[in-house]
């Protein structure tokens, strides 16, 4: 390999780390993870009010993670108008349903390592939605 093609590489690889520390922050985020298992959770697009009620943030926070969930494709956002008005549904796109297997695996692996018996016996949230009312935190 020429010093062009070990440059060109390096740059690939400098790229790369930088997309995945962009991800790592998104992910970060307050309320964030809960919010993609609870979008996850449901196979029909949800209301903003519901999204609200199972991730327990308050609307401004949703909000704001909503928008930069959609502003990185993860989520789509649909303004629906009827007779009762309008209303706004979001749902995972397929980008946001391709993280399902590396989040499972950062809960499995969260579970695998805690000495907590109660942990330990949980399914992890993106397998079976665990809220606050079934007992659950997520």
């Amino acid at each position: 390999m020429d010093d062009a093609e070990s440059a060109e590489l390096d740059a690939l690889r400098t790229n790369l780390r930088d997309d995945v520390d962009h991800l790592l922050r998104l992910l970060s985020k307050s309320t964030m993870l809960h919010t993609l298992v609870v979008l996850k959770s449901d196979k029909e697009p949800m209301r903003f009010s519901e999204i609200e009620r199972r991730v327990e943030s308050s609307a401004t926070t949703l909000s704001r993670r909503l928008n930069e969930l959609e502003e990185n494709g993860l989520v789509t956002r649909k303004e629906i108008t009827d007779s009762q008005g309008t209303r706004v549904e979001y749902a995972l796109t397929n980008d946001g349903m391709a993280l399902r297997p590396s989040l499972e695996s950062m809960f499995e692996w969260v579970v695998h390592r805690s000495s907590n018996p109660s942990i330990q016996s949980l399914e992890t949230p993106c397998s079976t939605q665990v809220t606050a009312e079934d007992g659950g935190d997520i």
